[in-house]
């Protein structure tokens, strides 16, 4: 495989790091560590730009918080100072990770997404009779830095800019030399690219018929079941052996006319449901808004718009049955829910 240099003038010049300030801080311009970097951003991004290149540049601590949603969360927030360089780190060198990922990986990357995921499994559920669903334990933070960093620089010449993926990379942990944090946009590249060995294994080695993944979730088809059994024996072993990750349970084997949750929803070949966990998330999220809209605590316009945002999720597969049962007990409250 080719290794690609990576310049660190591509990273740290000031028109990276105004290009990358642009991106970090769309829609957050008015929260108080972005409107003190922005008011002082020469200043801010002429130290910046000297701490990348004397190699003297750390990450800040970042903030932490826990989420539910639904199983719990520990979200951690870079400054605004280290998304800037997040944004300016990934601009050169993820279109490059990016180049090696298969059509069937659809998290965090531009034109793809839940979306495509769901367009995608509904065609292969089509064409293959059986499939087989796993996910990866705790995989986040179960990432190893040091096999991370080995398989990035295949990819990426020895340098500067490696170094500065390093000092992020190794600024997380979870347990000793293991994690990356939530929340990072590092962290959504890196991961990602992280299982491309494990793409490439189903598709090339075990010869499934197709294949769809979402981040660390994934689906693979298969002529006959014996086929998926086979790939689901070797799949732990590879993990284990190439990527020092487990599986979370036991792989589901199925027929592709039941069915398979992913993003979830419930997707077959000629409908997509919402799953039982994301129609209780959403009932409750509901209940949450219309309190806060009785309570005084927010008003008609942010209930719009809170609810605009839940309900989103609903223009992506056919509630039209369940909708009509929400739509007597849901309007008159002051917003406008064609639910």
């Amino acid at each position: 495989m080719k290794r690609v240099t990576v310049r660190i003038d591509q990273v740290a010049s000031i028109d990276s790091l105004v290009a990358a300030t642009e991106r970090a801080s769309r829609g957050r311009r008015t929260k108080p560590g972005v409107y003190e970097f922005l008011r002082d951003l020469l200043v801010e991004l002429d130290r910046l730009q000297a701490e990348l290149f004397a190699e003297t540049y750390r990450p800040a601590p970042m903030r932490q918080f826990e989420i539910r949603d639904p199983k719990p969360r520990r979200i951690c927030a870079p400054t605004f100072r280290d998304r800037v360089v997040h944004h300016a780190l990934m601009a050169p060198i993820g279109p490059m990770l990016e180049r090696e990922m298969v059509d069937g990986v659809c998290a965090c990357r531009r034109g793809f997404g839940t979306r495509a995921a769901i367009a995608q499994c509904r065609r292969q559920l089509a064409r293959g009779a059986w499939y087989g669903k796993c996910d990866i334990r705790s995989y986040f933070a179960s990432v190893p830095h040091q096999n991370l960093l080995d398989l990035v620089a295949r990819r990426i010449k020895p340098g500067p800019v490696m170094r500065l993926l390093e000092n992020i990379v190794r600024s997380h942990e979870d347990s000793p030399g293991r994690g990356l944090p939530i929340g990072a946009l590092t962290s959504q590249w890196l991961a990602n690219y992280y299982l491309v060995p494990l793409d490439r294994f189903l598709l090339e080695e075990c010869g499934v018929s197709g294949y769809v993944r979402y981040m660390d979730d994934f689906v693979f088809w298969g002529r006959d079941r014996e086929t998926i059994c086979c790939c689901c024996r070797e799949l732990p072993i590879f993990l284990r052996d190439a990527l020092r990750l487990e599986l979370k349970r036991p792989p589901e084997v199925n027929r592709s006319r039941h069915g398979v949750t992913l993003c979830g929803f419930r997707v077959h070949t000629g409908f997509v449901r919402l799953a039982r966990s994301r129609k209780a998330r959403f009932q409750a999220k509901v209940r949450q808004r219309e309190w806060e809209y009785r309570s005084g605590k927010i008003g008609r316009a942010e209930l719009q718009r809170l609810m605009d945002s839940a309900l989103a999720i609903l223009g992506t597969c056919d509630t039209a049955a369940w909708r009509r049962g929400w739509r007597a007990t849901r309007n008159g409250l002051g917003w406008e829910a064609d639910v």
